[in-house]
């Protein structure tokens, strides 16, 4: 689209992150984050939370950081944290395991099917920071089945007491869901559904690299938060990066 072009040519020499040097990026970034949570269902709205990111690989790290810093066992020298996942999840995942020492219990998609809930239930114990689940995998595009892993996670909490949050890595499916496919339940409607991760980039002529992480404020985003001051005025920033361009946001 000639008029995305243009807005983004313009606004890729601007650091996306230097809203005090041009005040508009806020107040795109405050649009376009609104029109995220009100997408994904985030009701009541003051009770959730977004910010922009370099890409879902980055809103992953971040979220799986969040997840265990809300764990109720995050300060305990013998806490061992683990995260459930299908063996169609991104590699992303890993690598957020990886750098941040949680153990990623893998289990095979088909075990979504209603006789292999036991095999997911023992995977899962006092450590289980979250389940994750993919709104359209990489390798095949496939909608994992977020609403049934609700209802087993609300079964679980019914007699265990432990609550369970789960994450969708809607990187592929966030865009096309909504739109395409209303009848599937999978955000912020269930109960257990705490965040959202989604890639502006793979959908809607929004050039790379954009993403995004929406979620409920219970998550400890505060311990995420540093504040820099430019020009007379305080920000505070959670995202990983200090710098990268603003043309993406712009696009969006």
């Amino acid at each position: 689209d000639k008029e995305a072009a243009k807005r983004f040519i313009d606004y890729l020499p601007m650091n996306g992150v230097e809203s005090c040097a041009y005040p508009e990026l806020s107040q795109m970034h405050q649009n376009c984050g609104a029109f995220l949570l009100k997408l994904f269902h985030a009701n009541p709205f003051n009770d959730y939370a977004y910010f922009s990111t370099s890409g879902s690989s980055e809103s992953i790290f971040l979220a799986v950081l969040l997840y265990r810093l809300r764990h109720p066992h995050a300060n305990r020298a013998s806490f061992k944290p683990n995260l459930l996942l299908s063996d169609q999840s991104h590699m992303a995942w890993q690598k957020a395991g990886f750098c941040l020492g949680i153990e990623l219990r893998y289990f095979s998609s088909q075990a979504f099917s209603e006789e292999h809930w036991k095999t997911l239930e023992a995977l899962i114990d006092e450590n289980t920071i979250a389940f994750c689940t993919t709104l359209g995998t990489t390798s095949s595009l496939t909608f994992e089945p977020v609403e049934k892993v609700n209802r087993f996670l609300e079964q679980l909490y019914n007699r265990t007491n432990h609550f369970v949050p789960i994450h969708v890595d809607a990187a592929s499916g966030g865009f096309v869901v909504p739109f395409v496919y209303p009848h599937i339940q999978w955000d912020f409607k269930l109960k257990h559904v705490k965040g959202i991760n989604v890639s502006s980039h793979k959908y809607g002529g929004v050039y790379p690299s954009l993403g995004w992480l929406c979620f409920h404020r219970d998550l400890p985003h505060e311990q995420l938060s540093h504040q820099h001051h430019y020009l007379g005025q305080t920000q505070t920033r959670y995202p990983i990066q200090f710098s990268h361009s603003a043309g993406p946001l712009a696009a969006q």
